[in-house]
């Protein structure tokens, strides 16, 4: 359970507290990135106003002990708000301003100085440092509701008037940059494993092979770069058949699972994926089936076998440096920058060249792969998100506007050989005795008293149909293909049976998507595109109460969702 903008885990009672912390002390978070110990602090004595600052400072260090991660852009927030209050406020006694003197003329005039900054930055960094702090403040009013101001209180529930930037987002790179990269990725990480001899580790490791076998990662899974780079030993199970189980008794999990790789023997990976930031955790496996994941992983492992041997250090990815010490990669340096090693490939890549870009490449495959199971999933994004930052591939906008004209030209000719839809207010002209198109005074007057009508649809002429041999009866009249055919004639009395068979041909409920595509498709869109749109809503909702009463036949053989199988 959390709460908060800053979520607060529910702890068991009776956990000691730390000691108090007084005006004088440095509030000082320590964490690891990449394997570097880094210290953040804050020392309010630095400030005009210290008891501001340390009670500022307190939350701070509890929200990022609590988090985890890196709170260094919060703590810039914080800083920033305490040098402007203190630069504004000429008060006696000003040291001992603090939380409950905060009034909504210090919040605002810090936004208006934000605000000024943003306008002329081309980045969303005030932006941050204003929603960062907001939520903060959010925080200790949760944790303790009595200690701000009420008009505090009040201005914090309308939030930042700074609004986030929303640029083009980034372009996934193209199918013929990533089969480039993704070729010489391949070359580099297998010719350094062929230096292995007799199962024996070779040599770490060197930076462009690191970056190479990072390349193939995220091409394979799409995940962001961040979250690879997190990947612990512990995070990766590992499952094999059960005769190699004796030789790998008794050994630790990452020994198990270096010897498993080494030989090729792991079946199926189980990886924990971890989104810091998001504070989320997820679950996915990958087997032989998985061919390119398969192989990323393993080669990885086998790859930093020996260096983790010797450091004993838990991270998947490992880097030996100059003065033979092993430490993860720090991954933002020129010698594993992506960059670098982009251009000795020799491969054109567009800018900017950065990592964020594999992960749109493989959405983009996926989306094109299947759309409506990427949306529904929710597996990566919900719809929101995607169409706001990922619908500017160029792949994907060539494919929509394939699918597009593809669409139009169907309704188009469905439109001409389609059903013809006669509208109450067509309707309403024939029984006046006018003529319309399409319509023969005859037909007309048939339709009208109902001479024509069938159990789903009225029929020009039941002896002249696509479906069946000339001069017969034909027999698809209760099937609902009456929707897709040009002798078809639709009023407002046929609604429910048009209802009635979109609720049967939802593509969400086919068994077989190819049978549905070549059968099914134009009777769904023609009746969702073109019939129901034709007619007013009041009137669409009433007959929709009627569908029971259709009477449909949809065979034996399940022709609605799957083939025919007349054996």
């Amino acid at each position: 359970m959390t709460r908060g903008s800053y979520s607060t885990p529910e702890s068991p009672s009776g956990v000691p507290s730390a000691p108090a912390l007084s005006v004088e002390d440095s509030r000082i978070y320590t964490r690891r990135d990449y394997g570097r110990t880094v210290r953040l602090s804050l020392i309010p004595a630095d400030f005009l106003l210290p008891v501001l600052a340390a009670e500022l400072g307190d939350k701070w260090l509890e929200v990022a002990q609590e988090n985890g991660c890196e709170m260094g852009q919060l703590l810039v927030s914080v800083r920033r708000f305490l040098t402007h209050v203190g630069e504004q406020l000429h008060a006696a006694g000003s040291e001992s301003f603090a939380l409950g003197d905060l009034r909504r003329r210090h919040l605002d005039g810090w936004e208006m100085s934000l605000l000024a900054a943003h306008q002329e930055s081309k980045t969303d960094t005030y932006y941050r440092h204003a929603l960062y702090f907001f939520a903060l403040l959010r925080r200790i009013r949760d944790d303790t509701p009595h200690v701000l101001h009420p008009e505090v209180v009040r201005r914090l529930e309308r939030g930042t008037r700074l609004r986030q930037r929303r640029g083009e987002g980034l372009p996934a790179f193209s199918p013929g940059e990533a089969r480039g990269m993704r070729s010489h990725a391949h070359r580099l990480v297998y010719s350094h494993l062929r230096l292995w001899a007799d199962g024996k580790p070779g040599p770490a490791p060197p930076p462009p092979v690191l970056v190479a076998a990072h390349v193939l990662l995220s091409l394979a899974t799409g995940e962001p770069p961040e979250v690879i780079r997190a990947l612990q030993v512990d995070d990766i199970k590992a499952t094999a058949s059960a005769e190699h189980d004796p030789a790998v008794e008794g050994m630790t999990p990452a020994a198990r699972l270096a010897w498993l790789a080494e030989r090729n023997l792991v079946e199926q990976y189980g990886i924990t994926w971890t989104k810091n930031r998001a504070r989320e955790t997820y679950q996915d496996v990958y087997t032989r089936h998985d061919h390119a994941v398969h192989r990323a992983l393993t080669a990885i492992i086998r790859l930093t076998t020996g260096t983790r041997e010797r450091s004993g250090l838990p991270a998947l990815w490992q880097r030996e440096q100059v003065n033979g010490r092993i430490t993860e990669p720090t991954w933002n340096t020129k010698p594993l920058g992506l960059r670098r090693w982009i251009d000795g490939t020799g491969v054109k890549v567009s800018e900017p060249q950065v990592w964020a870009r594999f992960r749109k490449t493989v959405v983009a495959d996926e989306v094109l792969a299947n759309p409506r199971r990427y949306l529904d999933s929710g597996r990566r994004h919900g719809a929101e998100v995607f169409f706001r930052h990922y619908t500017n591939s160029g792949t994907l906008r060539a494919e929509a506007g394939r699918h597009l004209i593809e669409s139009t030209d169907a309704m188009f000719e469905a439109a001409l050989t389609g059903p013809t839809v006669v509208t109450p207010q067509t309707e309403q002209i024939l029984a006046n005795g006018q003529e319309t198109s399409g319509l023969d005074a005859a037909t007309a007057r048939a339709l009208l008293q109902g001479d024509l009508d069938g159990p789903q649809t009225a029929c020009r002429d039941p002896k002249n149909s696509p479906f069946d041999a000339p001069d017969t009866i034909c027999t698809r009249s209760m099937t609902g293909t009456c929707f897709g055919c040009g002798n078809a004639l639709i009023t407002q009395r046929h609604l429910p049976a048009a209802l009635a068979i979109a609720e049967v041909a939802d593509p969400a409920r086919a068994a077989d998507p190819q049978v549905w595509a070549s059968h099914w498709k134009p009777i769904y869109e023609i009746i969702t595109r073109i019939i129901l749109p034709a007619f007013p809503p009041d009137t669409v909702s009433a007959a929709r109460q009627q569908i029971a009463s259709v009477p449909l036949d949809l065979g034996i053989r399940n022709d609605m969702r799957g083939i025919h199988d007349d054996a």
